[in-house]
């Protein structure tokens, strides 16, 4: 016979794996694969498309955990050390998770929410060339650097909110689950 506690410990050993493995990898894609590709000039930023799934999948504690975990490893696995990728994921995260809550959480909620976060992506984008590289024309760095990464990122992150719902499957009770 088991415990309760034993159940709650489970479903949190699941979580973690889950969540885990999927942060590992679209982290690994994003540096490896996308980067080597990089349609249009850039990498899109799949952690960023993870965190926002995440604000309208789960709670707001588990996105925000998600989102600095991914924000580590993808400092750790892009190869430019620490940054302030963690705190930026957790911003997005919870701002996004605390929208989702009052809209309708669904597949169209996602594609429209993406654009916010995509938004603030550009702004952080535009604020680290602003302090690696020092002066940048402003022109230039949008139109070849910014735009491009968004529009990418935003692309390429759509198929997520489904990988997030489908892996998801072994954590829903009573095997309710819905693609709405």
């Amino acid at each position: 016979m088991r415990k309760a506690g034993s159940r709650s410990s489970s479903d949190l050993i699941k979580r973690i794996l889950i969540r885990g493995s999927l942060i590992l990898v679209l982290a690994a894609a994003e540096c490896s694969f996308f980067s080597a590709l990089k349609p249009m000039g850039a990498t899109p930023d799949l952690i960023l498309g993870l965190v926002v799934a995440l604000a309208l999948t789960s709670t707001l504690e588990e996105t925000a955990v998600c989102a600095v975990v991914g924000g580590y490893v993808i400092d750790a696995l892009g190869g430019i050390g620490l940054s302030f990728s963690a705190l930026f994921y957790l911003l997005v995260g919870v701002s996004i998770g605390i929208m989702a809550k009052k809209i309708m959480q669904s597949f169209p909620a996602y594609a429209v929410l993406l654009i916010p976060a995509f938004l603030l992506g550009g702004i952080y984008t535009g604020v680290e060339v602003i302090l690696f590289y020092g002066s940048v024309p402003t022109v230039s760095a949008l139109v070849k650097l910014i735009l491009p990464q968004m529009l990418m990122g935003y692309i390429f992150c759509l198929p997520i909110y489904f990988i997030v719902k489908v892996s998801s499957l072994p954590l829903e009770s009573k095997g309710k689950f819905t693609f709405r």
